[in-house]
């Protein structure tokens, strides 16, 4: 005769007890709530990324091609025609030396804030960081600098907006609580037990009253 093992234990007191009144719906019996998740790679086990986050990825990272390249353009323009480099450098007459160092300096810094804003919410939505949703936002809000520099950047306010769109959808959503699950696992505890059988099993009683020698007696706790 083969001894029990630890779950065999476990199941046969389960029966005994029966189902427990306090217990959790899917313990009870009903059928547990589906969840959709999004698919996981076979290889490595984690969440595939939806087309709306490669979309939301794509787009911030063209918007920031976008202010790099027109704040490379109002550089060079500042060369030979200064006054028209940039919208900011227009909109000031005839500016002293000081002046066009601090007009130069802004319009760096209105490149350089959202570049920095969409490459931080860029990378943390492909890695799949929940919060990079609030931070495509932020993202899309300094974009706004973008009125400081010239029609060059213009587009990347346009990207900027629809990548904080993707990023808000349900399969990005889905993505988001699949990563969350996955680095913040949710403790289990095992159910307690309100009691304790002592001496052999039911299933062990018959088996052992039947051969010589050995009792059916239990032993009391």
């Amino acid at each position: 005769m083969s001894s029990p093992t630890d779950q065999d234990v476990v199941q046969d007191l389960d029966r005994e007890r029966g189902p427990r009144d306090d217990a959790p719906p899917d313990v009870a019996g009903t059928a547990p709530m589906l969840v959709l998740a999004p698919p996981t790679n076979p290889h490595t086990g984690e969440p595939l990324r939806p087309g709306t986050v490669w979309v939301a990825s794509v787009c911030e990272a063209l918007a920031v091609a976008s202010l790099g390249t027109a704040l490379g353009l109002t550089y060079w323009s500042a060369v030979y025609d200064f006054g028209h480099a940039s919208w900011l450098m227009a909109a000031v007459a005839d500016p002293d030396t000081l002046g066009r160092v601090l007009l130069a300096v802004a319009v760096t810094a209105a490149a350089l804030i959202p570049a920095i804003a969409l490459v931080i919410a860029g990378y943390y939505a492909w890695a799949g960081y929940r919060w990079s949703r609030v931070a495509a936002l932020i993202a899309w809000a300094t974009t706004g600098l973008a009125l400081c520099l010239n029609i060059v950047a213009l587009p990347a306010i346009a990207l900027a907006t629809v990548a904080a769109v993707m990023v808000w959808l349900p399969p990005s959503q889905r993505f988001f609580t699949a990563w969350q699950a996955r680095r913040h696992p949710e403790t289990r505890f095992s159910p307690p037990l309100d009691a304790v059988s002592y001496g052999p099993l039911p299933r062990y009683r018959a088996t052992d009253a039947t051969m010589p020698g050995l009792g059916s007696q239990d032993v009391a706790g």
